[in-house]
């Protein structure tokens, strides 16, 4: 296994407007998640060679 990081770490900033999700019911949620169009529905077949896999700590005491 590589022990480079990928991408980018992610920041404690939350871009989330947690108050207007919290407003809305659970079939406005759908309905935003359905009109998204970077939504790509998965299926049994998607995720059927899935494996977990658990990030690893870097060891920064260097």
């Amino acid at each position: 296994m590589n022990d480079e990081p990928t991408g980018k770490a992610s920041t404690n900033e939350s871009t989330t407007d947690w108050e207007r999700l919290r407003r809305m019911s659970d079939v406005d949620i759908h309905a935003a998640v359905a009109s998204d169009p970077d939504i790509i529905p998965t299926d049994e077949d998607f995720w059927g060679n899935a494996k977990v896999v658990l990030p690893q700590a870097i060891n920064t005491a260097n």
